[in-house]
């Protein structure tokens, strides 16, 4: 199971850096091209700024999904520095269950909001905004299951290894448990 786990974290992680990757690119190449033609023809492109903007927010709420993945998000760690053992994994677990319990009710209540916001369209692109607002859910549901994960692997971790690592750290001190 835990294994499974970890190659469905790699793919999700995978497929989280390509996409934002691509949005990345597909804003610089608009503002570009926003920039070239006010320097050029003296007027700009109207979509060219709001699919910037779009590809902005999709990049924002990705990237934060993924470093839960990689546990890299800044964090306030006095109360894990006081703690030691049975204790260290106890405090993960809360925060862990915490972050679970706030991604489902974010998730639960981004539903109707984007079948609220399908019903608008965008002011220059004409897109339905219910895709741009597509994100939440999306991401709130990974986000819960990035913390499941996490709570998993905390609980799993038989070898008596650091509590709080991320997916990979995992990996990464299993091999180098193998290898000695």
């Amino acid at each position: 199971m835990v294994l499974g786990m970890r190659k469905i974290s790699r793919v999700l992680t995978t497929m989280m850096k390509y996409t934002m990757i691509a949005l990345f690119i597909w804003m610089v190449v608009s503002l570009g091209i926003q920039v070239f033609a006010r320097y050029l023809f003296h007027k700009s492109f109207i979509w060219s700024e709001e699919s910037a903007r779009y590809c902005m927010i999709w990049m924002i709420f990705i990237g934060t999904t993924e470093i839960i993945f990689n546990n890299s998000h800044i964090k306030i760690t006095i109360l894990q520095d006081a703690v030691r053992g049975v204790g260290k994994k106890a405090v993960f677990a809360i925060q862990d269950i915490i972050c679970i319990v706030f991604s489902v009710v974010l998730a639960y209540y981004s539903f109707p909001q984007v079948a609220l916001s399908a019903k608008a369209v965008s002011s220059n692109m004409n897109i339905n905004m219910g895709i741009v607002f597509a994100i939440f859910p999306v991401v709130t549901i990974l986000m819960a299951v990035g913390y499941l994960f996490k709570l998993i692997l905390l609980f799993a971790d038989r070898t008596g290894g650091e509590a709080g690592l991320s997916i990979g750290e995992h990996e990464e001190r299993e091999r180098k448990g193998e290898e000695r």
